[in-house]
């Protein structure tokens, strides 16, 4: 079999429309050709490269320059609803495909950066499902449109939909923007949906009843609606991100939690987290009991409820950790309140600060050795909560 497919990114079907320069910020366009068109509902401001939330300590230098360049680097914060006319799309993350051309999209506004649109599609055979004999497209275009979604369907499928912090910084604003654009009715489909996510869902008044499962591996839909992100690479969406977390903040209620874990500084803790292919600080077990000596309360996030861990927040004026999901839950934390990142050498976690900057927070970074099999040091550790508490 002789196969072979390529890749268009959405930026430059965006760059190729037509735009409405009567819209919102001259946002709106229409790609007849691409079958693809936008309708902005929040135009986010250009991202800023001010670092004035990164406390001067391990590293300070050169995550300043990352953030800055990371800023400076164009990218497409509009927010809004784009509209796939007869796409498919393709396995759980459903990564859209233009069948009749052979093309698997990627893009940072939906969510499907490059270099995870490359792996998805090689890893999950795409090569072998869109082969390049005309006789066997022809039967694939026929297979499709007996696995069809008639009519206009949301599509939020996409990377880390079963990720925490993927819901915070991913899903949570998508769901906001849905509801902004008036998108209250229209089934949803969402192939991998943890039992935590029924917490958000109820945020945004979503029903239940409208999530369905994709039909197929490869499935088409009629007319696709895909909410756009509030993030392009590490640049933020800072007004539709921050609107919808401020609608998560109103709509919580408080809940009941454990006594032992409510302060004012809380350390995330990982290690239970056995099936986690993250690598994690080899003396971990030290460095909390050293975080508890000096007064921190150990949480293992996942043994609470979105919920509770949304209310511990509430209270809590410094928050670390090892790099994971469970520290974007700073964005619930009062304004003012600080994050100590314990930070993997294989890459330096930008959006933390990104946050941090958006909401009036402070951070720290501290690298841990290179050498998995190296400690942290713990004098280095108590230099970081020192700063943290200064």
């Amino acid at each position: 079999m002789t196969s072979g497919y390529s890749f268009t990114t959405l930026e430059s079907i965006i760059a190729d429309g037509a735009h409405d320069e009567a819209s919102l910020g001259g946002r709106n366009f229409l790609n007849r050709d691409r079958r693809v068109s936008f309708r902005c509902v929040a135009d986010n401001p250009p991202p800023s490269d001010n670092v004035g939330a990164l406390l001067p300590i391990d590293g300070y230098a050169r995550l300043e320059t990352s953030y800055r360049h990371a800023m400076r680097t164009p990218g497409y914060l509009a927010n809004g609803i784009f509209t796939f006319e007869d796409y498919g799309f393709f396995e759980a993350c459903a990564q859209p495909i233009d069948i009749a051309r052979r093309e698997a999209l990627m893009g940072e506004p939906i969510c499907w950066g490059v270099d995870f649109a490359d792996w998805h599609a090689r890893t999950h055979n795409l090569a072998d499902i869109l082969d390049k004999s005309s006789g066997y497209l022809d039967q694939l275009l026929q297979k499709v449109r007996n696995q069809t979604v008639s009519g206009s369907a949301i599509v939020l499928s996409a990377p880390g939909q079963e990720i925490y912090g993927h819901w915070i910084l991913d899903v949570v604003p998508r769901l906001w923007t849905l509801n902004q654009a008036g998108h209250t009715t229209e089934p949803i489909l969402f192939q991998v949906l943890p039992g935590w996510a029924s917490y958000f869902l109820d945020m945004f008044d979503i029903d239940p009843a409208r999530i369905r499962r994709h039909p197929a591996s490869l499935f088409r839909v009629e007319q696709a609606l895909i909410p756009s992100a509030s993030k392009s690479g590490f640049r933020l969406g800072t007004t539709s991100l921050s609107a919808a977390l401020a609608q998560v903040m109103t709509a919580c209620r408080p809940v009941e939690i454990p006594p032992n874990l409510i302060g004012e500084k809380i350390f995330f803790s990982r290690r239970q987290l056995g099936h986690s292919s993250r690598r994690s600080v080899v003396n971990i077990y030290a460095i909390e009991a050293e975080a508890a000596r000096r007064g921190y309360r150990i949480v293992a996030p996942e043994t609470l409820t979105v919920a509770q861990q949304i209310c511990l927040m509430k209270t809590a004026r410094i928050v670390v950790g090892e790099d994971g999901s469970a520290l974007h839950n700073i964005v619930f934390a009062p304004k003012g309140a600080r994050l100590g990142v314990l930070n993997l050498p294989e890459r330096d976690n930008l959006w933390h600060l990104g946050l941090c900057q958006m909401l009036g927070h402070n951070l720290a970074y501290l690298d841990v050795p290179a050498d998995p099999e190296w400690p942290l040091d713990l004098g280095r550790f108590n230099q970081l909560l020192d700063a943290l508490e200064a």
